[in-house]
């Protein structure tokens, strides 16, 4: 009895270690419908499936899609001190998209990201509940393109620092772009 209370404890303790830093998130929207969990975001962005992963030996992130029947891998990390990747798709109408998406400007301070997707300029921000630590607590993000136009999401039963931020809204912000939501 006492070697299955103790077990049972042990595992309830790891149980719960693992569900504060884990937390399953949830992005929903008419456009998006996107799971988070362990900094992988995966699910449905407008018709396409979506894969965004960390890449293992550098900050960034792989992203890997489906559209129009055909796969696509791009890839988000810093080169010469710039935060920048590719977008690479197909539109609605088959027609090849390659763009670059760069990363400008952030501030955890404000909770601001700027940067360029094709011709277009974006304004990340994002708001929290609370913050644990450096994490955004539950984050609603934003996006305001050419000053004008703006799509807002929210991270919902989840955290996230300023990089997974940065990381979440490049795979949402390329993929909008690319089929032409934004």
């Amino acid at each position: 009895m006492r070697t299955f209370l103790i077990t049972t404890c042990l595992l309830l303790n790891s149980l719960s270690l693992a569900n504060s830093h884990n937390n399953i998130g949830k992005i929903k929207n008419q456009d998006l419908d996107l799971t988070y969990i362990d900094h992988v975001l995966t699910g449905r962005i407008g018709d396409r499936p979506v894969l965004a992963r960390p890449l293992e030996k550098e900050f960034g992130v792989y992203m890997w899609h489906r559209a129009n029947g055909q796969n696509f891998e791009t890839r988000f990390k810093s080169s010469n001190s710039t935060l920048k990747g590719d977008i690479i798709s197909v539109n609605n109408k088959g027609k090849s998209i390659k763009k670059e998406f760069t990363i400008t400007s952030t501030s955890r301070e404000t909770g601001s990201i700027t940067g360029k997707v094709g011709e277009k300029t974006f304004l990340v921000e994002v708001t929290s509940e609370t913050m644990n630590g450096h994490h955004y607590v539950n984050p609603q993000f934003l996006i305001t393109i050419d000053n004008k136009e703006e799509y807002e999401f929210n991270l919902e039963s989840s955290q996230a620092c300023m990089g997974c931020i940065i990381k979440i809204s490049y795979s949402i912000i390329s993929m909008l772009y690319s089929y032409g939501a934004i």
